[in-house]
């Protein structure tokens, strides 16, 4: 009897511990979906601003007629 009851209380403990770790992986999972999104609007920011950056200056250069 006392040799179920314990296995019982592990088994329970397990499914706690278990449940914990899933939680867990999900918080984990769900941070790094921000993370990598948050790293592709950041590229495409950057991609975005360097295009910027790129035709200003052609335009400023066409200005001072260093490029015809």
């Amino acid at each position: 009897m006392q040799d179920d009851t314990l296995v019982s209380k592990q088994e329970r403990s397990l499914d706690k511990q278990n449940l914990l770790y899933m939680e867990k992986i999900k918080k984990l999972e769900k941070l790094l979906r921000k993370s990598e999104s948050l790293r592709m609007t950041m590229e495409k920011r950057y991609k975005r601003l360097q295009n910027q950056y790129k035709n200003r200056i052609k335009e400023l250069e066409k200005k001072v007629c260093i490029i015809k």
